[in-house]
């Protein structure tokens, strides 16, 4: 939090973006708790806002099953699954580094 205070501070009355600042410190004090170290390069945030693009999506089939079909024809299936490979391969390459 002080980070981002600083950061403010810094700008000096100049235009920032305090919606991007704030996912970030979210971001920073997940990877944190969870694996122990921030991680701020560009792979990371990539796979983060697709999990939260995802997560914002509407999925059909979770509200009316027997409509699931949708989902794979709206293409959310297939994004869950590549976003699934990506983030274990980022976490297989995280264990490894362990």
């Amino acid at each position: 939090m002080s980070l981002m205070m600083e950061k403010i501070r810094r700008a000096n009355g100049s235009t920032i973006n305090l919606s991007e600042m704030l996912i970030s410190l979210t971001n920073n004090v997940v990877c944190k708790v969870a694996l122990g170290r921030t991680y701020e390069d560009r792979e990371f945030k990539n796979l983060l806002e697709r999990t939260m693009e995802l997560l914002g999506s509407f999925s059909v089939g979770s509200y009316i099953p027997s409509l699931k079909w949708m989902d794979r024809l709206s293409g959310l299936e297939r994004k869950a699954n590549k976003l699934l490979m990506n983030l274990m391969s980022f976490l297989r390459v995280l264990s490894m580094n362990m």
